[in-house]
């Protein structure tokens, strides 16, 4: 047993450091030197104008630019020119604001203080207002310190990132974290100071193994997450071992207050609680917001990580949900079918839905002759159709057919048919994943050079697709031009090469220092990359053709990967968007040029985030394309477990 002030201390965090950028550019808006003479070190502020929000508005509808309501926001205007009934007209509402909203940056946290949100108020509601148990959280009101900020890509996404800031704040290391009633999520693996261990589903069980392992070694932080309610047995036992010994509580069940560890006296700072919108409807059990409650300092740290590992949660995302929140009836619970038994109580005879009339029992013999014959029909079948498409693919790979189209499930639908569908299927997974199927086709046909076959929707900024890229790939070290975005953020190790005199590319100095990370022992090929960006951020330059392929040819040579993050492409003073190529397309071109080998485009990635130059910078969406087998490989099985930024997807679709 330990005092208390020993126990708090144990959870101690680091203070977060400002990135190089960040830190150069606040230094020199607070300069004494006139605003004519300051350097602006970041050329990607996105653009925000109201008749562009109305062009990209009547596009989303399908409407001509040029109509009658095209000089303002005039809704019965629009809902006529689209042939929407009135009832609708809040849908186009809705359209208009995720449409504006997609241009600017939501705020760290997800809202503003000084200016919050109804959905922030709503979940506050839902905490005071809704329970018989109320637990208030400061949403800033009292205070500057915050109980209640927003995430985004869902609970496992925001998992990912709390794991990074215990491992990288946390003061006193390793820290041991049990799971219970919950897998383990897959990135656990990527981080040297957090010892993941997994617990019994009976809370008898699981409570012996804690209890033991605290007492004996009580010197470092604990984390007990938990996947379900537990018992109030259960808490009480857990709320006095924490009384003793460091343990913090992590809960991403969507419980009640009055069944939550936080409601236990004395235990609110010590529990973080991750909700999701199921707290509204479990209709909405898919959609990417989160909101984390709990210990204002941990919840600063997270927000800045949120930052660096992803930019600021998803506005458009925000914007939905605050929609759905307003309006219940949009989603209104439905009855499904159920399926044979499913729902039945064996012990009440009935079942939980109530029916008009019975519904028989039905069961099925497992073992039986018939279920055999037909499982090994089955089997046979898929084995030859698999076998088929195998043989397929091999034939398209070897004809270099990458960019045959996909499913387009939304290809003869209008907005408002998209819509009714989206609401219809707001808790279908499978509907989320054929939209995303049908922007990647759409996307693909905008940029022919990508393989089709290549491309994965990112649900989050090119910082989400980079730092799964470096902190959970395999890629640990990166080298960019010197004044480059904070690549630090989503690396383990980056450095910067300077620019030469002329502020052009520094090949020989990229290669040469590339040259001698590959001297270091335990250092290959696949574990480095260079990263470009061009237009440059934050110098605004863009590089010469011939310094890029005479990069491209040297770096592809010694096997290494070239990043393409191409956040800030097009961002030029020009009438037209003529911007520089992409290392894609040169890369391309040096492979008809035969200066390159057609295998060698498998180390060039592209990481397209919809941002500035679309308006889009804080929808929070981007395309990747990975060729080499092994690293998409990798890279797929953590980007599927990102929840959807499906606000984004489908307005970016239309």
């Amino acid at each position: 047993m330990i005092n208390k002030s020993e126990i708090e201390k144990l959870f101690e965090l680091r203070p977060i450091r400002p990135g190089k950028i960040s830190e150069i550019s606040e230094a020199t808006a607070s300069s004494s030197a006139p605003p004519g003479e300051r350097v602006n070190f970041h050329i990607g502020n996105p653009v925000q104008d109201e008749q562009l929000t109305l062009y990209y508005l009547r596009s989303v509808l399908d409407l001509p630019v040029n109509g009658p309501g095209s000089d303002g926001f005039d809704i019965p205007l629009l809902r006529n020119e689209s042939g929407w009934a009135e009832v609708y007209e809040k849908r186009i509402q809705l359209l208009y604001d995720l449409v504006k909203n997609a241009a600017p940056y939501s705020p760290r946290g997800g809202y503003n203080i000084k200016n919050q949100i109804p959905l922030v108020k709503k979940v506050h509601q839902w905490l005071v207002n809704d329970q018989d148990e109320p637990l208030s959280y400061d949403t800033g009101e009292k205070s500057d310190k915050r109980e209640l900020i927003i995430s985004s890509g869902g609970a496992e996404e925001s998992l990912r990132v709390l794991f990074h800031t215990l491992n990288d704040f946390l003061v006193h290391l390793p820290a041991k974290v049990f799971f219970v009633n919950r897998d383990i999520p897959l990135c656990g693996r990527d981080f040297d100071s957090l010892d993941f261990d997994m617990l019994p589903g009976s809370e008898t069980e699981a409570y012996d193994i804690l209890s033991k392992y605290i007492i004996k070694k009580n010197d470092k932080p604990v984390f007990l997450f938990t996947g379900k309610a537990l018992s109030e047995e259960g808490r009480r036992k857990l709320r006095n071992l924490s009384y003793d010994y460091p343990l913090f509580f992590v809960e991403i069940n969507d419980v009640p207050n009055h069944l939550s560890l936080a409601r236990e006296a004395k235990l609110k700072n010590r529990v973080l609680r991750i909700l999701t919108p199921s707290i509204f409807s479990r209709r909405l059990k898919n959609l990417s917001v989160v909101f984390l409650a709990g210990y204002p300092e941990l919840l600063k740290i997270y927000e800045s990580v949120h930052f660096q590992l992803k930019g600021t949660p998803s506005s458009t995302e925000i914007e939905l949900l605050q929609y759905l929140a307003a309006h219940p009836e949009e989603i209104k619970e439905e009855i499904k079918s159920a399926g044979i038994n499913e729902g039945y109580d064996n012990n009440a005879g009935q079942l939980e839905s109530s029916l008009p009339y019975p519904l028989p029992q039905v069961s099925f013999l497992n073992k039986s002759d018939l279920f055999e014959r037909i499982n090994r029909i089955y089997e046979d079948k898929s084995e030859k159709l698999t076998a088929v498409a195998e043989r397929i693919e091999k034939s398209i790979l070897k004809s270099g057919l990458n960019n045959i189209p996909v499913s387009d499930h939304l290809i003869n639908k209008d907005t408002g048919e998209i819509l009714t569908e989206f609401l219809n299927n707001i808790d279908n997974e499978n509907w989320y994943s054929e939209t995303a199927d049908s922007f990647v086709s759409v996307f693909a046909k905008e940029h022919p050079e990508y393989s089709l076959r290549n491309l994965s929707v990112v649900n989050g900024s090119s910082r989400t697709a980079l730092g799964l890229l470096g902190f959970h790939c395999g890629i640990t070290e990166v080298f960019a031009c010197d004044f480059s975005w904070t690549y630090e953020h989503c690396f383990p190790k980056a450095s910067f090469i300077p620019l030469t005199d002329e502020y052009e590319l520094d090949v020989d100095g990229i290669c040469k220092a590339v040259d001698i990370c590959l001297t270091v022992p335990g250092n290959s090929p696949d574990n480095i990359s260079v990263v470009i960006n061009n237009p440059h951020n934050a110098s605004g330059k863009i590089f010469r053709e011939t310094d890029l392929k005479d990069l491209i040819t040297k770096i592809s040579d010694r096997n290494v990967f070239v990043i393409d993050d191409l956040a800030y492409q097009n961002v030029l003073p020009e009438d037209t968007l003529c911007g520089p190529k992409t290392i894609k397309q040169l890369a391309v071109e040096l492979v008809n040029e035969g200066r390159l080998y057609k295998d060698q485009l498998r180390k060039i990635i592209s990481v397209h985030s919809l941002s500035k130059t679309d308006s889009f910078a804080g929808a929070r969406l981007a395309a990747v394309e990975i060729a080499d087998e092994n690293l998409s490989e990798k890279f797929n099985a953590l980007n599927r477990l990102i929840k959807p930024n499906i606000a984004a997807i489908i307005v970016a679709y239309l």
